[in-house]
């Protein structure tokens, strides 16, 4: 036995350890976005369908989520507070963010703290998104508004999963 979990054979190929598999299999992922499932974002100031989520991987280890995005063009992500890092990649469309535009391929880096306001899509939009630690979404009126950090963005998907158990 090797040190890393594996034992060598004597044609040189490594085997599964003693668990019966790979110590990283837990943590590979594959989704096919192509046919994969979007959820209603729930955000202030948004109408049902104007803003979904992909959700592509909930970390519970270091309080993060990654999903793409799918705003529908004239579509608003309502101003909003960063509680950690945020990586935006712009898969179609635009986002209209501080004054800039990033269009299909586009990168933005917003650090912990970033406080924008609203951005806006032009165009029908699909980005990529890993958000650290959630953001503050405010409402209308200025005052805080839902806030969107693994947990809640759980309770999203688990909510939608279990609206259509219920309606099989």
């Amino acid at each position: 036995m090797v040190g890393n979990g594996f034992s060598d054979t004597a044609s040189g190929a490594r085997t599964v350890n003693e668990w019966g598999k790979d110590m990283n299999e837990d943590l590979e992922l594959m989704i096919d976005t192509k046919n994969g499932e979007w959820i209603d974002l729930g955000l202030p100031n948004s109408e049902p369908g104007e803003n979904a989520m992909m959700i592509l991987r909930i970390s519970e280890e270091n309080g993060s989520y990654t999903a793409l995005i799918k705003s529908k063009a004239g579509t608003v992500i309502p101003p909003h507070v960063h509680l950690g890092e945020t990586v935006v990649y712009v898969l179609q469309g635009d986002l209209q963010y501080r004054g800039g535009v990033a269009y299909e391929g586009g990168y933005i880096y917003e650090p912990a703290g970033a406080v924008h306001e609203a951005t806006q899509h032009e165009t029908d939009t699909i980005y990529f998104v890993h958000v650290a630690n959630g953001a503050i979404f405010m409402n209308e009126d200025g005052t805080e508004g839902p806030t969107y950090t693994w947990r809640e963005v759980k309770a999203i998907v688990d909510a939608h999963h279990a609206a259509k158990a219920d309606a099989a």
